[in-house]
């Protein structure tokens, strides 16, 4: 005579589980676009972190004369001023200084 609890007590989440299968309830190709997934996202966070990191190290003004960079106050700095950036920092050059079409020369 066996006992109640000599019985594995097996409890299915699903009538059509199968029952070998115990484990892992997610199908292989849902598994791997979720990993997929999950790189892609870890990937496009650590480049935004990068650009913000670059952008807080961004100087206010030009690295040579020391003019506000204001683009808020006057759009067209964007289009006028020149930067370089790098892994590291950015440098900001007003047209003034980077010597533009209607630049006075730098003394």
């Amino acid at each position: 005579m066996s006992r109640l609890w000599d019985t594995p007590l097996v409890v299915y989440r699903d009538d059509r589980a199968d029952p070998e299968d115990l484990g892992g309830h997610m199908g292989f190709e849902r598994q791997v676009k979720r990993r997929q997934l999950k790189e892609r996202r870890k990937a496009a966070n650590k480049a935004a972190k990068e650009i913000k990191a670059l952008m807080d190290a961004m100087p206010g003004g030009c690295s040579v004369c020391g003019t506000a960079f204001t683009p808020r106050e006057t759009p067209e700095q964007l289009d006028n001023w020149k930067i370089q950036a790098t892994t590291k920092h950015a440098t900001l050059t007003c047209d003034k200084c980077a010597g533009g079409p209607d630049a006075s020369p730098v003394t």
